[in-house]
């Protein structure tokens, strides 16, 4: 029983996940971390601009691929897979980024993730 509690706890926490990375690099999305939106809120020089920019879309490229897996996929597996594979995308990417930026811009940049987080999680909510 603690198995399954664990288990659905991590489904739902990757679910989660993969619904925010989405909703991020969906350009229509309020919650996007955009490398436009990235330079306003934290302030970016051209040369941080320049090393970021293609961690993000990297990861845009990532993540919409995960999420034509799921919309596509009606195994359960694949579609774990999927979700396992946007949580590395994204996870990759904040491992890139956060040594380009300086301590503030980091602290702020974890603000904005919060942000991203709860704007999700009352998307979710509202359905």
């Amino acid at each position: 029983m603690k198995r399954l509690s664990v288990l659905v706890a991590a489904l739902a926490a990757s679910v989660l996940c993969l619904s925010m990375s989405i909703s991020l690099a969906d350009s229509s999305a309020p919650a996007e971390m955009t490398i436009e939106q990235l330079k306003s809120r934290l302030n970016l020089s051209a040369e941080q601009q320049a090393k970021i920019a293609p961690y993000v879309e990297t990861r845009k490229a990532k993540l919409q691929e995960a999420h034509g897996k799921i919309s596509s996929s009606s195994s359960r597996k694949d579609k774990r897979a999927a979700l396992q594979e946007a949580k590395q995308a994204q996870d990759e990417f904040v491992k890139n980024v956060e040594p380009v930026l300086t301590a503030e811009q980091q602290a702020e940049w974890q603000k904005m993730r919060a942000e991203a987080r709860e704007q999700m999680k009352e998307r979710l909510k509202n359905r």
